[in-house]
């Protein structure tokens, strides 16, 4: 090489290195660019699926850039598909060079056939560092519960990368939920909450503050529970999707419906409807519709909007939510005193609920159907179906409903004049209540254990347990409970 080339090497390499940093700024600056918008018209155009899908910002940037850097034409154009929201062709391209994140791209506008799709690579899913928390995530999202808490508990021990552990603590939360543990789920909702708000995950982050707002309504936080719903309303709204926003509001809705402010959720939901075109949304909003009807005993209204839930459910093939409607309706028609309707709706939705293996709801309506057939003084097949509860919550964990079980065993012993067996029942649901400190159960049980004292003759005992009994309805701020508790004391002296 001459000395002159050689001069002109040297000459050129300051503005190589001055300029290569600013060259590899604009390429992962314009793919930062695309990404945003792949996610963001993901999202808008999942606003119009009545099916279930998936949204992970993650697999979308990945998505994103692994067709960016490829340079061959297919790969151009499947990115180009895939920053309007339509990723049918990165779909294809990517299965030639990454089945998995192909499938779980496939999610995102088919959440049944991508699940279908992995339990066919369960093994290798279940073992990769990335990919493993998408299979129970998948899970939950389809309701099989089944595999979900199995698949949970099968990546538990497994080494996680911090981004897997985000949304490993996102799923524990349910795990939590449904074995009654707030506070557990409370803490790995918030820990799951930090990360995706440091990496702008803003749809995660959105759907975090959704579960701990449910957390904090279960656990009777209200004015918390109402922050979590504003911090995700805040997310949606700058990123103007309006079917998220007609979501939120609806569980502003429930809060204010589980609140007794009755116009308020009315006008939460009508606000919701207003919002979206999106059947499903549309029919879940019905359902609690019906519930705020149900609760102002306007049995009418809430038999309506129950069964235009169930009709647009049964034609959308959503057996969840199917379920859901049924057994609002088996809830309605026991207010209206038709009990072996009642039972027939019960059973019917227990049996959707059996066959997703959602046991926890599964107990709930066989405890439905167990109160219309002890309502209806069909105490020995009342009795099987509690039993029945009873024998299953050895199998499956439950919250609840073992307590409720055996309250009503209790009350038909009480009925059948055995004293004895039913005082161990209410003792028993009242350990459980105990121990999930649930107020509401407390404040049955006690009054139960001061009818048997007062029917018994001991009075001391009686006064004891009403006390008790309105300690708690204090605690609830029930004031009808409150009234009927001091007059039964009154009653004693």
């Amino acid at each position: 090489m001459s000395m002159k080339y050689f001069e002109y090497i040297l000459f050129l390499l300051p503005v190589v290195f001055f300029l290569l940093p600013l060259v590899i700024w604009s390429i992962n600056n314009k793919l930062h660019f695309l990404q945003k918008l792949a996610i963001l018209n993901i999202l808008k155009r999942q606003q119009h699926f009545t099916s279930t899908v998936l949204f992970s910002t993650p697999i979308i940037l990945e998505s994103c850039r692994h067709l960016y850097f490829k340079f061959d034409k297919k790969s151009t154009q499947a990115l180009q598909y895939l920053i309007v929201g339509k990723p049918e062709k990165a779909i294809a391209v990517l299965h030639e060079t990454n089945i998995l994140l192909s499938i779980l791209l496939l999610a995102h506008i088919n959440a049944k056939l991508a699940y279908g799709k992995l339990k066919k690579h369960k093994k290798q899913i279940i073992n990769h560092p990335k990919y493993r928390v998408y299979y129970p995530i998948l899970a939950h999202l389809l309701f099989d519960f089944t595999s979900f808490h199995n698949s949970v508990q099968s990546i538990s021990g497994k080494g996680h990368s911090s981004l897997s552990y985000a949304y490993y603590n996102y799923i524990s939360t349910y795990v939590y939920l449904t074995e009654g543990d707030m506070l557990s789920a409370s803490q790995n909702a918030s820990a799951a909450l930090k990360y995706f708000e440091k990496h702008r995950y803003f749809a995660e982050s959105a759907e975090c503050y959704i579960l701990l707002a449910e957390i904090y309504r279960i656990s009777c936080i209200n004015d918390i529970a109402h922050t979590m719903l504003d911090s995700a309303l805040k997310i949606y709204k700058k990123q103007n999707l309006s079917f998220f926003i007609a979501r939120t509001l609806t569980y502003k809705g429930m809060l204010m419906l589980f609140e007794n402010q009755y116009d308020a959720a009315q006008e939460y939901y009508i606000k919701a409807i207003s919002l979206t075109d999106n059947y499903q949304l549309i029919s879940d909003i019905n359902n609690q519709q019906a519930i705020l009807y149900l609760s102002q005993n306007r049995l009418t209204q809430a038999m309506q909007q129950a069964k235009s839930a169930l009709k647009i459910h049964t034609l959308l093939k959503n057996k969840h939510t199917e379920a859901l409607s049924r057994q609002l309706l088996s809830q309605i028609t026991m207010a209206k005193k038709q009990y072996p309707t009642a039972e027939k709706y019960a059973l019917s939705a227990a049996d959707l609920y059996l066959k997703q293996k959602n046991y926890s709801a599964y107990f709930e309506c066989l405890y439905i159907a167990s109160q219309a057939l002890y309502k209806h003084s069909k105490y020995q097949k009342s009795e099987q179906y509690l039993r029945h509860i009873i024998e299953l919550s050895n199998k499956y964990k439950s919250n609840f409903h073992i307590a409720n079980a055996y309250s009503l065993l209790g009350l038909i012993y009480l009925y059948l004049d055995d004293l004895q067996r039913a005082k161990v029942l209410f003792q028993q649901s009242l350990f459980l209540e105990q121990k999930n400190q649930r107020s509401e159960g407390l404040i049955v049980d006690y009054n139960n254990l001061a009818l048997i004292a007062s029917i018994t003759g001991d009075e001391d005992t009686a006064k004891s347990n009403l006390n008790l009994a309105l300690e708690y309805a204090q605690k609830v701020e029930d004031t009808e409970l409150i009234s009927i508790i001091r007059k039964k004391y009154n009653n004693l002296t």
